[in-house]
């Protein structure tokens, strides 16, 4: 008959910080993990978010780019895309156009902008 080793089966408890030892680093490496994959999805979120209000104020701008004659010095402009709404609100002398673009999305996130088109480089791209 083989003699067993003294350690392994001795039931005082040799093996157990060990094992406990690394299962905690494993819990703590898997939470730790959780934690990353969260943040990622918060962070993709945003960022789709964020791409949806850079592409409104894109299509909104463009729009009214189209749309402004020249004619009203003030007003309040209003378009709905497919993923969400554009509210300008415009006013205008001889030499620029104020803008301040409110952008929502379907999400119901909010933002808002100013920007400022100058008329002589205006005129130059309608023509």
């Amino acid at each position: 008959m083989k003699k067993r080793l003294s350690f392994t089966n001795n039931e005082n408890g040799f093996f157990y910080p060990y094992v406990l030892f690394i299962v905690s680093i494993l819990f703590v490496i898997i939470m730790a993990n959780i934690s990353i994959y969260t943040n990622e999805i918060q962070m993709t979120h945003q960022l789709i978010e964020q791409t949806q209000v850079e592409t409104l104020v894109q299509m909104g701008l463009t729009a009214f780019k189209e749309d402004f004659t020249g004619d009203q010095h003030e007003g309040i402009v209003s378009y709905q895309f497919p993923p969400g709404r554009v509210d300008i609100t415009f006013s205008s002398n001889e030499k620029q156009i104020r803008l301040k673009i409110k952008v929502e999305t379907n999400t119901n996130y909010t933002y808002t902008l100013t920007h400022t088109i100058r008329l002589s480089s205006y005129n130059n791209d309608k023509t």
